[in-house]
């Protein structure tokens, strides 16, 4: 029987039903099925900010928390959130594929046996798939199929297929509403490695669902690639099509992040950090200004002292605002890319930032105001941070889990 577990979005149900292979269907309602059919234009949420990226549309009051702790006896590197049978339940995974299952009932962590372990913890890991190989990501209209050794296969429904070709073996597609994204054509021309190995994507492709039109950018200059496992969609122009946010990066100039339009035009770019084996780790889109406006959050050099920084799109430049030295939010080889998470931390539901500091002793929360930004809370950590931060939606509220390598857990969740 698999595992099939609801998690409520703001757009439509998501479902995942967990075999052999991972199997991802978004389901949509008739009409909004009609209306990608014969208008393909995306249509957003009023709170969606987009996809691929570490965020809830839920709240979480950060200054009014209950901190939940439990030992469990390895080192996390991986934790996945679920509900099952509506009880909080996670699962946590070490370097050497031992895994531990708690679940929170009254308030107590409880470890529970590990029966089984979802197709879903093994499949959309920090590592590519161990073995039997193929992911497959099904969706209104058709499929996609992603191989262990990164060769990929769209398709529509009635086995017509779509595209073909190579990706990266961990790569992630980007889904939101209408709209499929994938970084394609790995080359090892810039050998970088921070990302787990040495060869990086050079294109992608934007699957228009309804239509079933496919866009490709124009190739990237000479020995520029994109240094990510998947994009970011988001709307941030509100005019109905989602723009692509990716980091491209060189041996001359370093990283930068690069916009494109949903029709895959370059729109906007941000300046390069002018080194090379420099990189920038774009962590999402958030509502994070003080007027309300949409901004680009990004941490600059990570692994030799972190920046914080916060761009908007003016024209065809990415325009940096703000910036907040002494935070990193990845570790150099890892492909684990979400140790922090946008959401409404922050004072009144408003947006803002969960990530660790430099040397991950402390995860602090970090909201922008009317002079720049500001802590609102630190949270002292029981050694360094090593997992990524897992969100799970749960009621009306939102619950927060990481890992450090002591073997600690901690959760936030509301005080009730």
């Amino acid at each position: 029987m698999p595992l099939e577990i609801s998690i409520r979005k703001r757009w439509p149900i998501v479902r995942y039903s967990y075999n052999m292979n991972v199997r991802i269907i978004r389901k949509y309602s008739p009409i909004v099925i009609l209306l990608a059919v014969l208008f393909p234009i995306p249509i957003f949420g009023e709170e969606s900010l987009g996809s691929g990226m570490n965020t809830s549309g839920l709240a979480l009051d950060i200054e009014n928390t209950q901190v939940l702790k439990t030992e469990i006896g390895i080192i996390p590197r991986r934790i996945m959130a679920f509900l099952e049978d509506g009880t909080p339940t996670w699962y946590l995974r070490d370097d050497h594929a031992q895994y531990r299952r708690l679940q929170l009932i009254d308030d107590e962590l409880l470890s529970i046996p590990v029966n089984e372990i979802p197709e879903k913890m093994i499949q959309d890991d920090h590592k590519p798939p161990v073995e039997n190989g193929n992911r497959i990501w099904q969706f209104s209209g058709g499929s996609l199929t992603i191989s262990r050794q990164g060769q990929f296969t769209l398709e529509k429904d009635d086995g017509r297929i779509v595209a073909q070709g190579q990706t990266i073996p961990d790569a992630k597609p980007v889904f939101t509403e209408g709209y499929l994204a994938l970084l394609t054509e790995p080359s090892n021309i810039y050998q970088h490695g921070i990302l787990g190995d040495l060869e990086e994507p050079r294109s992608f492709i934007v699957y228009q669902i309804g239509s079933g039109r496919m866009f490709t950018p124009d190739p990237l200059p000479a020995g520029t690639v994109y240094e990510a496992r998947y994009p970011i969609l988001a709307d941030v122009d509100k005019d109905g099509y989602p723009e692509l946010f990716v980091t491209t990066s060189n041996a001359s100039d370093g990283a930068s992040i690069h916009v494109y339009s949903h029709d895959a035009k370059l729109k906007a770019s941000s300046l390069p950090i002018g080194r090379g084996f420099r990189w920038l780790h774009l962590l999402g889109i958030s509502a994070a200004s003080p007027d309300g406006g949409l901004e680009i959050i990004a941490v600059r050099t990570p692994h030799l002292g972190g920046v914080l920084e916060f761009y908007r799109m003016e024209g065809a430049v990415l325009e940096k605002v703000h910036t907040a030295p002494g935070y990193s939010t990845h570790q150099i080889r890892s492909r684990n890319l979400d140790m922090a998470a946008i959401g409404n931390f922050g004072s009144g539901g408003a947006q803002a930032v969960l990530l660790p500091v430099q040397d991950y002793s402390r995860i602090v929360t970090v909201q922008r105001d009317d002079i720049g930004s500001r802590v609102l809370r630190s949270f002292s950590l029981d050694g360094r941070l090593s997992t990524n931060m897992a969100l799970l939606d749960y009621g009306d509220t939102l619950i927060v889990t990481w890992g450090t390598d002591k073997g600690i857990i901690t959760i936030l969740k509301e005080q009730r």
